[in-house]
C-alpha cells in the first residue's frame, strides 16, 4: 500500500512539473515573474524572436492569473501588430508598449482603472483602442504621437485626461464627458473634433 501510494504521489509531481514546463515553453515569447504568495503572475518583457505578431496574452501561468503587465514591458517590440490583454490584468505599468512601431490595435481588460503614463507613446501606426468603462484617469503622455488614432471612446466614468495624453493625435476624433478634468495641454495644439 505504502509503495503505491509513493508512485501514485510521484505521479502526480511528474504531472505538475510536465504542466509547468509545458506552460513555460508554450508562453516562451514572454519573460515573467511568479508571486508564489499572492499568486499571481506579473508579465515582465518578451523575447523579440518569438515573439508573435498578434500577441494574446494569457489568463494564466503554471495557474496563477495574469494580474499585472511591468513597466517597458513591450517597449521597442517593432513586431507585433495587436494586442489583447486579459480582464484578469488590473494594472499596466508606465510605458509598457512604447514605440510598438507596428502596433495598429490594442485590446485592453475591463477592470483596468487607470491608463498609465506613456501607456501607447509612440506607437504611431495605433489606429484603434478600447477605453474600458472603469477607467477614471487616462494617464499623462498616453497617447502622444499616436498619429493615426482616429477615434476613442472615453467613458463617463472618466475624470481626468493628463497633460500630453493625446497631443499629436492629428487624426483623432474625440467626445470628452462634461465632468472630466482636461489638463492644459491633454490635447496639444490639434485642431480636434
Amino acid at each position: 500500500i505504502i509503495l503505491s501510494i509513493t508512485i501514485i504521489c510521484a505521479f502526480i509531481a511528474c504531472e505538475s512539473t510536465n504542466q509547468k514546463q509545458s506552460d513555460v515553453e508554450k508562453y516562451s515569447y514572454l519573460t515573467f515573474e511568479i508571486d508564489d504568495e499572492n499568486e499571481c503572475v506579473t508579465v515582465t518583457g518578451y523575447d523579440k524572436k518569438t515573439i508573435p505578431d498578434q500577441l494574446v496574452i494569457p489568463d494564466s501561468i503554471d495557474g496563477y492569473p495574469i494580474t499585472k503587465i511591468a513597466k517597458s514591458a513591450f517597449a521597442d517590440c517593432k513586431t507585433i501588430t495587436s494586442v489583447t490583454v486579459p480582464d484578469n490584468v488590473d494594472e499596466i505599468e508606465d510605458k509598457a508598449f512604447q514605440s510598438c512601431a507596428s502596433l495598429k490595435s490594442a485590446r485592453l481588460p475591463n477592470g483596468l482603472a487607470e491608463i498609465s503614463p506613456y501607456l501607447f507613446f509612440n506607437c504611431t501606426s495605433l489606429e484603434n483602442v478600447n477605453i474600458p468603462e472603469k477607467v477614471t484617469n487616462i494617464g499623462t503622455g498616453a497617447f502622444l504621437s499616436c498619429r493615426k488614432l482616429i477615434y476613442v471612446r472615453l467613458p463617463k466614468t472618466l475624470e481626468k485626461i493628463s497633460s500630453s495624453a493625446f497631443s499629436d493625435c492629428v487624426a483623432l476624433s474625440v467626445s470628452v464627458p462634461s465632468e472630466t478634468e482636461v489638463e492644459s495641454n491633454a490635447f496639444g495644439c490639434n485642431c480636434i473634433n
